[in-house]
Parts: structure tokens; C-alpha cells; sequence
């Protein structure tokens, strides 16, 4: 669980859910940045096309989702497809590994140069 105080304020069918907003920009061949985390976030890195890893500064019950919106200016985002490759966020490594994809193949694809996005982790803090 995160070693945190937080507040509970959702009705859920779990116990404790907290959202973890995150805004990352990615630069010229796929470069994250991480504009911020709430402090819940330590680092994102590229792995490959479209495969980034998200560390978390603490360890979580588990993932209860994860969602992702683009703001990519006048046109349609490059790879507007996000999935769950890998969930540790109750490991050690405290992670998730994302995969963006694009609409056409479909085939895993890096966001395009000055691309946001904006997610939204949805993690349980209670081991009950």
C-alpha cells in the first residue's frame, strides 16, 4: 500500500481506489517527459516503439485501470491505442508497462514529437 495518507473520496465495490494523474510529452523519437505524477511517479521510460515502463514511488494492492487521453493539437494522435503490457504495480519494481499503438495495423507506435497525454491510474490502497 502506499505509504501515504490519502482521501477517500469515491463509493466503490473496492476498498480505498485512488486515482493517479500523470501528464507525459513525448519528444523526437518517442522521449518522454514526465510534466508531473502528483508526486506518485518517479520516472517513465521508452523501452521501444510505443513501450514505455511507469515507475511508482510506492507499491500498490494492485491496478484497478488505467486510461489514457491524447492532446495532440489539430490532428488525430499518432498512436491513439493504449494497453496493460505488464502490471508489477504490487512488486517490488512498483511498475506498469504501457503500450501505445496506432489504428492502421495495428503495430506498437511511439506518440508523435509535442504529442500529451493525460492518464489516469487507478490503483487500490488496501490490502482488504
Amino acid at each position: 500500500m502506499a505509504n501515504r495518507r490519502l482521501e477517500q473520496f469515491t463509493y466503490s465495490s473496492e476498498k480505498m481506489p485512488t486515482h493517479v494523474f500523470a501528464q507525459i510529452t513525448f519528444g523526437s523519437t518517442g522521449a518522454p517527459t514526465l510534466n508531473f505524477g502528483g508526486g506518485f511517479i518517479t520516472s517513465v521510460t521508452r523501452n521501444s516503439a510505443g513501450d514505455y515502463t511507469i515507475v511508482f514511488k510506492d507499491k500498490w494492492s494492485r491496478l484497478l485501470g488505467v486510461s489514457a487521453v491524447f492532446n495532440s493539437g489539430a490532428s488525430l494522435p499518432a498512436a491513439p491505442f493504449m494497453c496493460v503490457k505488464d502490471n508489477s504495480v504490487a512488486a517490488a519494481g512498483k511498475s506498469i508497462e504501457i503500450v501505445f499503438a496506432d489504428g492502421d495495423t495495428p503495430a506498437a507506435t511511439d506518440p508523435a514529437s509535442g504529442e500529451i497525454v493525460y492518464l489516469d491510474f487507478v490503483l487500490k490502497n488496501s490490502s482488504v
